[in-house]
């Protein structure tokens, strides 16, 4: 339907990533125009479905499975918003590689790189890591208002062409010239 809002969460379905999360939200959310999509694979995915069974969202929820690397921007660009609900994950490249298609970020406060994203101008919402309600809230706002989803998703693309692979080249030889440094011993 092209009112639907997508929702998508990109990565390992497994228990640090606390996707189920995001199916208990949806019943605190009661966002009707709300869509799930999960791509990826792993130990949780059973007990996913079984969850949006139970909470009985089943019938809004899409299981796109493991895609290649070629096929990830256009599942991606054919959302609405990328959520990561992990509890545990220092910089997750999912959550880049939704900015550079543009997506609104949905981050729990424990993905370790929210901070990049909420520097103005913010490219996400963020919420406490566990909090199902506030998850519920914040994916109601973003199903209803179209202007924060714009200006979010404006604010990825700038954000996320800051973070090319030769800025991480750098940062990682900086860090190895640094390590290196402190393990010589000068006399």
């Amino acid at each position: 339907m092209p009112d639907d809002v997508v929702v998508i969460c990109s990565g390992k379905l497994e228990p640090r990533k606390r996707q189920s999360d995001i199916l208990h939200a949806a019943l605190i959310a009661r966002a009707p125009r709300a869509r799930y999509w999960f791509l990826g694979s792993g130990p949780d995915f059973e007990s996913l479905k079984k969850t949006a069974d139970l909470v009985g969202i089943a019938d809004r929820c899409t299981w796109l499975g493991v895609q290649n690397q070629t096929a990830m921007p256009k599942c991606l660009a054919a959302a609405d918003v990328l959520v990561h609900t992990s509890e545990l994950d220092p910089w997750p490249y999912a959550v880049l590689e939704g900015a550079r298609v543009g997506l609104p970020l949905l981050l729990s406060d424990l993905v370790g790189s929210a901070p990049d994203w909420l520097a103005a101008p913010a490219a996400a919402l963020s919420f406490p890591c566990c909090n199902t309600n506030a998850l519920g809230v914040a994916i109601r706002k973003l199903e209803a208002d179209k202007s924060l989803r714009r200006a979010l998703s404006s604010a990825a693309l700038v954000h996320a062409a800051k973070h090319t692979e030769a800025s991480f080249a750098e940062i990682i030889e900086t860090a190895v010239r640094t390590m290196t440094s402190l393990g010589t011993k000068h006399d």
